[in-house]
């Protein structure tokens, strides 16, 4: 039962002599500190981690001075603690930022052909209107609602090679009206 404890025990000692400024103590922690920053191979470069190590080691010491401060698990996951906080934050100050360049052409559509495009689709509803109802139909449910033909051709009692003729006469007409329109 005493040693659960122990490595805690040691840990406080260990903590004690690293804030009293004993090398041994302070390489230990140094040392940790170093090899959490190298395990994680976050990318960063070597002058970051050895950034990294020196803030992990001033962060430990200043809180192994407070009086009030105590180790809670292990002296080693404080400074994994620590130590991986100072990385991420590292990391995302490092964030690479791309500056927007005002000679890149706008994808969208011009003012001209937004006005090409609706008078277009105006056009094309109007030729819509004029077709008869079965061809009206079928082109709503197969180019505005996605169906297949297959499943036209069960709702119409047809085949689906059937409603495909149906279909390619439909769009035949409906560009003959667009084209005299």
């Amino acid at each position: 039962m005493d040693s659960p404890s122990l490595p805690l025990e040691a840990d406080q000692g260990l903590l004690r002599r690293f804030a009293a400024g004993e090398s041994t103590a302070c390489r230990t922690v140094e040392r940790w500190a170093r090899e959490i920053v190298l395990y994680q191979r976050l990318g960063l470069t070597r002058e970051d981690r050895e950034d990294i190590v020196q803030e992990v080691v001033s962060a430990v010491w200043s809180a192994a001075s407070r009086p009030d401060f105590a180790v809670r698990r292990t002296l080693r996951a404080f400074v994994r603690t620590v130590t991986l906080a100072r990385a991420i934050d590292r990391f995302r100050r490092r964030r690479r930022l791309v500056p927007a360049e005002d000679t890149l052409p706008d994808p969208g559509p011009g003012p001209s052909e937004g006005a090409e495009s609706s008078e277009a689709s105006s056009r094309l509803y109007v030729a819509l209107d004029t077709l008869d109802p079965p061809c009206r139909e079928i082109i709503r449910l197969h180019y505005f609602e996605d169906w297949p033909y297959a499943r036209i051709a069960t709702q119409e009692g047809r085949s689906e090679a059937t409603m495909r003729v149906r279909m390619f006469n439909c769009i035949r007409t409906l560009r003959s009206r667009l084209a005299s329109g």
